[in-house]
């Protein structure tokens, strides 16, 4: 990405961790048409499903996951913080993105499969939580500042934002709180997209132009579970 500056790294796998991908979220899943989520079965990123649905969301995580992040568009008051907390097995911490009001800068996390390359049809994003006591919905805030891109081989392939290369696919919000017992977060929201082009990395780009948060947080990648 043109004027950005990334850090990729690989996250040790911590075991099997307990999942955020709870019961009471798979019910809120399947009730908003996003299916379930998944328990991870092993450090290698494999997903055994708790509620049995054809389309299963699972967190990605290492060693299979490799990590990305960064800030783009020169803004000096951006920053990822704890940012190998997206593909860790702890579901209990967060990655936070932080950016200026009104800095038209931003800053991303990416995740890429090292494992497979998913075919088109598959939905795939983020869990992340806003600031409780904001003004502003957290809907409303991921709906202008928050872009989800896929890439295959690093070319860009599917994004919620217009680019030169291809129209915009639509960006998907889950618009309903979800309680993680013992989290620190008081609930998150899904945000993502269903792919029109395979793809083996997705990222989430937050700020740029108006922001009406400050900042983000990124619990991690969920991913369809298509084979």
């Amino acid at each position: 990405m043109n004027g950005s500056i990334s850090s990729r790294v690989t996250v040790p796998a911590g075991g099997r961790g307990r999942s955020v991908c709870t019961y009471a979220l798979a019910a809120l899943l399947i009730s908003a048409g996003l299916a379930a989520c998944s328990d991870p079965a092993d450090s290698t990123g494999g997903s055994t499903p708790i509620v049995n649905a054809p389309d299963a969301c699972a967190p990605l995580r290492a060693p299979r996951a490799v990590l990305d992040f960064g800030i783009a568009g020169g803004c000096v008051a951006c920053r990822v913080v704890n940012a190998e907390a997206v593909v860790d097995a702890d579901p209990e911490n967060f990655a936070t993105l932080q950016v200026g009001i009104g800095v038209a800068g931003s800053a991303f996390i990416s995740v890429f499969d090292s494992a497979r390359v998913h075919p088109p049809g598959t939905r795939v994003g983020f869990l992340v939580a806003g600031d409780d006591e904001a003004a502003i919905p957290l809907t409303v805030a991921l709906g202008q500042q928050t872009t989800i891109t896929t890439f295959l081989n690093g070319a860009e392939q599917d994004s919620t934002t217009a680019s030169s290369a291809s129209a915009p696919v639509a960006l998907q919000i889950l618009d309903l709180p979800i309680l993680l017992p013992g989290a620190p977060l008081s609930s998150t929201r899904f945000v993502g997209l269903v792919a029109e082009q395979a793809f083996d990395e997705v990222r989430l780009n937050f700020g740029g132009g108006v922001n009406l948060l400050n900042s983000l947080q990124v619990v991690e990648a969920c991913i369809s579970n298509d084979g």
